[in-house]
């Protein structure tokens, strides 16, 4: 039985869990790539290439966070919005919090003081966890920024989304260069950079793609992708990787408007593919939360996915190790979300 979506979007779904894979992908590679006599040879390059595709992950999610809440109607009661999603992330961040503290002296050995918690809090230094406040801050700006936005012609909407994203990339080059200046170093602050990428989320929702566009874009991802690659030079912390440089920025916009494009020519879906569709979107979240641990034991007890103990080419061990991090982060989360309590910190 299939059934037309007009309702359900399938773009978000299929977004969402790309962007989460993603990010595992860049975690599950990391590890290889500091190596660098690992890295070297073809193996390494195409696992620069893979983890460099993963930088996309957290702008993607920024774009879908505009694609689907900054609208009119999603904030004509900015109470109730308020209390949706700042509720829905603020128990998870506080609970996550806690256990990667724990997780950092338990398996890092890192000593944890009451300075050590208040500086990582305070600058975001809270490894992925960071993505929680860049994305509340975002949650919070939304209802001024709805009806700022749209109060404006389209000509004028394009122009500020423009400007906000010319904006982000110059405070995150200065943040790089001169990082005591830097805006996303500062919890209360860290996602005034990625506005650009909030509203250009909101502003594609009515743009559609022939397939001459698509054309366009796939190259264009490629070519900035190719540049990344070459100007990254296997430095997973070089600038041209990060999500803020020119180059991510592209890459970011590109994918999302060909994955949006992409989900719209899926006008029919059976009920079942809908609903593995649906269940493997809301388990994201989790996963994203969860994914660092289980990477952490899982390469320290399979001793094929340490690098200390693998020889070239590495690319075998390292999309094993990405696979298995990634199966494993999805049932653990599938099972949390059948549990009466840990249901609410998985989201």
């Amino acid at each position: 039985m299939t059934q037309k979506n007009t309702a359900y979007d399938v773009s978000a779904d299929v977004i969402r869990i790309l962007a989460g894979i993603l990010v595992i992908l860049i975690h599950a590679t990391d590890r290889y790539l500091v190596f660098s006599a690992l890295s070297s040879g073809i193996s390494g390059d195409v696992l620069g290439v893979l983890n460099l595709i993963g930088k996309i992950a957290v702008p993607l999610f920024v774009l879908l966070s505009g694609y689907l809440l900054l609208k009119k109607d999603k904030v004509a009661d900015p109470k109730k919005f308020y209390q949706r999603r700042i509720g829905h992330i603020l128990i998870p961040f506080i609970v996550w919090v806690i256990i990667y503290f724990f997780w950092m002296w338990y398996w890092g050995r890192y000593q944890i003081t009451p300075l050590f918690i208040w500086q990582s809090i305070f600058t975001g230094s809270l490894m992925h966890l960071y993505f929680l406040p860049l994305i509340a801050l975002l949650y919070l700006l939304t209802p001024f920024l709805a009806k700022f936005l749209f109060s404006k012609s389209p000509l004028q909407q394009w122009t500020i989304c423009f400007g906000a994203l010319m904006s982000g990339l110059v405070l995150h080059l200065v943040g790089y260069f001169w990082p005591y200046l830097s805006l996303e170093k500062i919890i209360f602050t860290i996602g005034i950079p990625y506005i650009g990428y909030y509203i250009f989320g909101a502003l594609v929702r009515t743009v559609s793609l022939n397939w001459i566009g698509k054309l366009v874009l796939s190259s264009v991802f490629l070519v900035s992708l190719m540049l990344s690659f070459i100007l990254s030079s296997h430095n997973i912390n070089a600038y041209p990787s990060h999500s803020l440089s020119p180059f991510i920025l592209v890459e970011s916009m590109s994918a999302f408007l060909l994955l949006v494009s992409f989900g719209k020519k899926m006008t029919k879906l059976s009920v079942g593919q809908i609903s593995v569709l649906r269940y493997i979107a809301s388990t994201v979240f989790g996963i994203y939360l969860i994914h660092i641990i289980v990477l952490d034991v899982i390469g320290d007890k399979i001793a094929q996915f340490n690098p200390y103990s693998i020889h070239s080419p590495i690319l075998f061990y390292a999309l094993c190790y990405f696979v298995t991090g990634l199966l494993a982060s999805f049932v653990l989360v599938s099972i949390g979300k059948k549990l009466p309590f840990v249901k609410h910190i998985f989201g």
